[in-house]
């Protein structure tokens, strides 16, 4: 039931995002449905795990906290997570986030492994008309491996694409903060 929820959830989210003001004579493409949250686990995890549901409740004090760290609003006070296990052992987390391209939501899921490091990271579903090379393996691979102590800043340590700024800013913005939740709430922080 719980896995039902996420996947409608992550198809009925971009729904709850307020519509930007968009000029008339832009296109903004259509949605491409790249992935089911179950691909993306097993593409990033392997095939032989198993998941357990839990939501990460974000108090108003901690949402204050993690927004001062991130330079970023959290919008969200819930979230779900995916906990990873493979041989009854926990091998990591994952969550679905949206965060804004140019005009509308890109929908991606983050890997996160047990020590809190990315393991991947999958668009799952891209909405813009331009800026889709953000969804290619060569260019998603720069994050494995990075915590939440590392910038994962366009120039810095991420490779920016041309034509594609905004949706890789929103790409890095996604990914530092589900590291930051999951941190938050599986590490000390909570």
């Amino acid at each position: 039931m719980k896995q039902l929820l996420c996947s409608i959830f992550v198809f009925l989210t971009p729904l709850v995002f307020a519509q930007q003001d968009v000029p008339a004579d832009v296109d903004l493409g259509p949605e491409q449905y790249l992935m089911t949250p179950e691909e993306a686990v097993g593409e990033i995890f392997g095939q032989n795990y198993s998941t357990e549901f839990d939501t990460i409740s974000v108090s108003q004090s901690a949402r204050t906290q993690i927004e001062n760290e991130l330079h970023r609003a959290v919008p969200d006070t819930q979230y779900v997570v995916r906990k990873i296990y493979q041989n009854n052992n926990l091998t990591g987390y994952a969550m679905v986030i949206n965060e804004y391209g140019k005009y509308r939501p890109i929908t991606l899921l983050v890997g996160v492994d047990a020590e809190f490091n990315v393991e991947g990271v999958r668009i799952l579903v891209y909405r813009e008309n331009r800026g889709g090379e953000v969804q290619r393996q060569r260019f998603l691979y720069q994050y494995r491996g990075k915590s939440s102590d590392e910038p994962i800043r366009i120039n810095r340590d991420i490779i920016n694409i041309s034509g594609a700024t905004i949706s890789v800013r929103g790409v890095n913005a996604g990914v530092r903060r589900v590291l930051h939740l999951i941190e938050w709430h599986y590490g000390d922080g909570s």
